[in-house]
């Protein structure tokens, strides 16, 4: 039997990825002890969705136990629709996976349950052209935050996957993370 413990770590000045930086350089638990990072930056704020959209989609394991915890909500995992603008490379998890710790980042998708992808599609738009890294980017009292239950569910059952399995999740071979992964564990 073996023993994990959880932190949670809510880092600061994301754009530079300061706090991040700080703790993948200064970590309260080694890279080599430490099972993985699940990113949950991307909460939905327009109701629960369909689907599940991962960041930097085919990079580690923790991808199947995320399918499998979706598939429990009736939901389907999709790649981001624009890799190329290098979402994964930007968000405070970066640090992390710099170090080896496998990272999963994903959030609700654009399916909303309520209005579909068009609708969907159409809010996101939205928000990313009025508010997104601008002074109206604050809490909003109209928004629906029954999204954020359903994708803290989603990400409380890959958590509890992890914590009561007898194996820790890696990068996938093809990830230019995996040689650093495997050289903090020693192999």
């Amino acid at each position: 039997m073996w023993w994990i413990s959880l932190r949670s770590i809510h880092p600061t000045r994301r754009n530079r990825q300061l706090g991040s930086a700080y703790y993948a350089a200064n970590p309260a638990i080694s890279a080599n002890r430490t099972v993985a990072a699940l990113n949950m930056d991307g909460a939905s704020i327009h109701g629960p969705t369909r689907d599940v959209i991962v960041v930097g989609y085919g990079k580690s394991d923790l991808e199947g136990l995320l399918e499998i915890q979706a598939r429990a909500q009736g939901r389907t995992i999709r790649a981001e629709e624009n890799p190329e603008r290098g979402s994964f490379y930007r968000s405070d998890h970066f640090n992390l996976a710099k170090v080896g710790i496998p990272v999963l980042y994903a959030s609700g998708g654009l399916d909303l349950v309520n209005g579909g992808v068009e609708r969907g599609k159409a809010l996101s738009d939205a928000f990313i052209a009025q508010r997104y890294h601008k002074p109206q980017d604050e809490f909003d009292p109209a928004w629906d935050l029954t999204g954020q239950q359903q994708d803290l569910t989603l990400f409380y059952g890959v958590g509890r996957t992890i914590v009561d399995g007898d194996t820790w999740p890696n990068w996938k071979p093809t990830a230019e993370f995996y040689p650093i992964r495997q050289r903090s564990l020693g192999r």
